[in-house]
């Protein structure tokens, strides 16, 4: 055992030096630990309790600085953030779960109408570490989180597709649109296409920055048309191999480089039906982020030749006249729009 006599003096040096000596091996400590790839450390300012989180769980607009001395921290040691909603506005509190979203269903005069969890549930799934991943936006005013397990639900509430809000109307339908399309963003944007290193939120823009080599990465659309082909009255619909394959829907595909609408719906065409068409016209867009689709919906005219189906992509295409239509998509898609007449 060694003992260290000291005077009065000398007490506040070596309580310095031993809190100097502390600091310099808790550092050492987290920066071996970031060499397993490990996230950075944040402050998050929450209201009166100092809570730390990961990057890609803070938002940029909350103040969220590097803390210098401690250099890194584990996933499994960071602890949640419950006061955050003390700070900003929030008009709407989105929960998902693969492609559904949380909701209660409500029977009023109007119809059926949906309602979102609030600032409660929200943090709750915050504090009982459920959240797979969570955001906001304060200038758009929601928050939003995925779920990486289906959890127990308040009473009342259940999963519904998102799509489910867009058949509604749901005055916050476009918003949960991008909200979900951020997220698998999120999901799928972590790590530097250019170094491989690992990706931390932005303070100030909806992107993502590399830490090592400072690369910007912002969300992407990948564009699709969508359209309706009509010969003497008669609609063109298919059934696809990969997906809803019990649904007759309209063709539909994603643009290449180079290609105007107008050239990928002919080629989208031809290459799923062997049809060739004309008289092209724009009807509609819609978002769909299924993972982050653009849906341009299309209207056209058929030209010349016979069904020929892509095997490796459609089951079967037919000619159906407006009032026998076979199983089509539900509401909610701008495929249900364009087969029933509504644009």
């Amino acid at each position: 055992m060694l003992f260290v006599r000291c005077s009065a003096r000398s007490l506040p040096l070596l309580c310095f030096l031993t809190a100097e000596f502390s600091r310099i091996v808790y550092r050492c400590f987290f920066r071996v630990l970031s060499t397993a790839g490990f996230y950075e450390l944040s402050e998050v300012k929450t209201g009166k309790f100092g809570f730390f989180c990961p990057p890609r769980f803070a938002h940029q607009n909350i103040a969220q600085q590097k803390v210098a001395d401690f250099g890194f921290c584990p996933y499994n040691l960071c602890m949640s953030m419950t006061h955050y909603f003390e700070d900003a506005i929030t008009d709407f509190f989105f929960i998902f779960h693969g492609n559904c979203i949380l909701v209660k269903k409500l029977n009023n005069a109007g119809g059926l109408a949906h309602e979102l969890p609030d600032a409660n549930i929200y943090k709750k799934c915050v504090d009982y570490q459920v959240a797979k991943d969570w955001f906001a936006e304060p200038q758009n005013r929601y928050a939003a989180m995925t779920l990486a397990e289906p959890q127990p639900v308040p009473q009342g509430f259940e999963w519904e597709p998102l799509r489910s809000l867009f058949a509604a109307e749901h005055p916050a339908a476009s918003l949960a649109a991008r909200a979900a399309g951020i997220a698998n963003w999120r999901q799928n944007t972590r790590f530097c296409s250019g170094c491989g290193g690992p990706l931390s939120d932005d303070k100030y823009e909806t992107a993502r920055v590399c830490t090592l080599c400072g690369h910007e990465f912002f969300p992407s659309l990948s564009p699709c048309i969508i359209v309706l082909v009509k010969k003497n009255g008669k609609l063109l619909l298919a059934r696809h191999k990969q997906r809803n394959t019990n649904l007759y829907t309209c063709l539909a595909g994603y643009m290449e480089p180079g290609e105007t609408i107008e050239q990928c719906v002919e080629r989208e065409v031809f290459e799923e039906t062997g049809i060739k068409v004309k008289n092209i016209r724009y009807a509609k867009s819609q978002s769909w982020p299924f993972p982050d689709q653009l849906m341009i919906g299309c209207h056209a005219e058929y030209e010349s030749g016979e069904i020929k189906v892509q095997q490796e992509e459609i089951q079967e295409a037919l000619w159906f006249s407006a009032d026998e239509l076979p199983q089509i998509p539900p509401p909610g898609s701008l495929a249900w729009e364009l087969i029933t007449g509504k644009i």
